[in-house]
């Protein structure tokens, strides 16, 4: 099937408002029968460290954010000069300020 062609079933035909309330009831029942997964400070760090070393594990990945890290400090020093020695290195003050669109690009999981 392709994107243009994907067929939404089931929950993913509803409204999001609505799957949130199914989903927050879902949650409340398995709290509600001691099923519930409560989180400690321990627990939350054992997870997140085990997460960071799965995506450092993908070479290629922290590779390409790494070469992403040092075009924008690039770019950032670029822009810097410029401000300073009033050149015209103009970079788009686009290209600095939003995170989300210098990391657009890559393919992050």
């Amino acid at each position: 099937m392709t994107e243009k062609a994907k067929a939404y079933r089931g929950f993913a035909t509803l409204d999001p408002a609505i799957r949130r309330e199914i989903a927050a009831r879902g949650g409340r029942a398995a709290h509600a029968g001691g099923k519930g997964r409560v989180w400690t400070a321990e627990a939350a760090s054992i997870a997140g460290k085990k997460g960071g070393r799965a995506v450092a594990a993908d070479r290629e990945h922290m590779s390409a954010l790494g070469r992403e890290g040092g075009r924008m400090r690039r770019l950032a020093a670029d822009a810097a000069r410029d401000v300073h020695t009033g050149g015209d290195h103009a970079v788009p003050r686009s290209a600095i300020a939003s995170p989300s669109a210098r990391l657009e690009h890559l393919d992050m999981p």
